[in-house]
């Protein structure tokens, strides 16, 4: 696990790679973007106190990194996530929803590995989302399923935050699509914040126009670009 500093980090949650496809926003879902502080009178942003936690996969174990957070949970636990494999999630998440307020959103394809009461589909394309929000306060994202492949097998990468305006962000989205909404929805709340002294910016896509968003970032270059994708 490596603490996030100021640094310029890119992360996609779904399909970045269709992008250089064949780029179909429904398949698309969210993104963030970490830059150092710069003095630009232009931008719009909101303060914000927390911390970021980075998690790469699998020499980090993601698993019991997830779990620890859900874990962690002391109220409400809201999670849309693509695939639900792994079965220390799975009881984590049965074992939360026996105390508090759990509600789940999986992709139609994958509601076989985790059909419960509290989870709800999108039967419509994909639903690539991979976050949680507990409490309303903390958040988990990144390129990681919560599957043996998503944890064991790929490079995939978990961010865990703490962070009150990015999961109030996460948590409007996330009920958009608890009542139906799904590929279409309002703009992102806040979509610049500084978390202690990182420039955060969090988009979801379709609504959000994810591809300008990362096209505006590759622009930035001035010397290279490392770009990894699926």
């Amino acid at each position: 696990m490596k603490k996030a500093g100021l640094f310029i980090l890119v992360l996609i949650l779904g399909f970045f790679s269709y992008y250089f496809t064949d780029f179909d926003v429904n398949n698309l879902t969210g993104m963030v973007t970490f830059d150092p502080i710069v003095s630009n009178p232009t931008i719009s942003l909101v303060e914000d106190s927390g911390d970021i936690r980075v998690y790469f996969c699998p020499q980090d174990n993601c698993d019991q990194a997830l779990v620890n957070f859900i874990n962690s949970a002391q109220s409400s636990v809201h999670c849309a996530l693509f695939d639900v494999g792994l079965e220390s999630v799975k009881k984590v998440l049965d074992k939360k929803e026996k105390e508090m307020e759990v509600k789940v959103i999986i992709d139609n394809n994958y509601i076989q590995k985790f059909n419960r009461s509290f989870v709800k589909v999108d039967s419509w394309s994909l639903m690539h989302n991979k976050f949680c929000i507990i409490d309303g306060k903390k958040i988990s994202t990144g390129s990681m399923n919560p599957t043996n492949n998503g944890a064991y097998k790929n490079n995939n990468n978990l961010l865990l935050i703490n962070s009150k305006v990015l999961a109030s962000n996460y948590e409007a989205e996330f009920q958009e699509m608890w009542n139906g909404t799904f590929k279409k929805g309002d703009n992102i709340l806040n979509p610049i914040v500084e978390l202690n002294g990182i420039l955060v910016k969090n988009y979801f896509c379709p609504e959000d126009s994810c591809a300008d968003q990362i096209k505006a970032e590759l622009k930035k270059a001035k010397q290279s670009i490392h770009f990894m994708v699926f």
